[in-house]
């Protein structure tokens, strides 16, 4: 993130709360912060409209391919 944001390349971090303090710190440093939640993918969507990369962080219990079925809404987001 520090990298592109000194080459001023556009940064957009999807968060849980948008209000939070770590919200907030990027928001500083001049990262677009967009709330969107795992679990909604209409919210995913939407954050990651005209985004070109994506480094993905989470706790998500699956696989890559749960994952990007649930996004796609082709398949269930857990197995229980």
């Amino acid at each position: 993130m520090d990298a592109l944001l000194a080459h001023k390349q556009a940064v957009r971090a999807l968060v849980r709360a948008a209000e939070a303090a770590g919200a907030q710190a990027l928001r500083a440093r001049g990262v677009e912060v967009v709330a969107a939640g795992q679990e909604n993918s209409e919210s995913l969507q939407r954050a990651l409209t005209e985004v070109a990369a994506l480094f993905f962080m989470t706790t998500f219990a699956g696989d890559a391919r749960d994952f990007a079925a649930w996004v796609s809404g082709q398949g269930p987001a857990r197995r229980n």
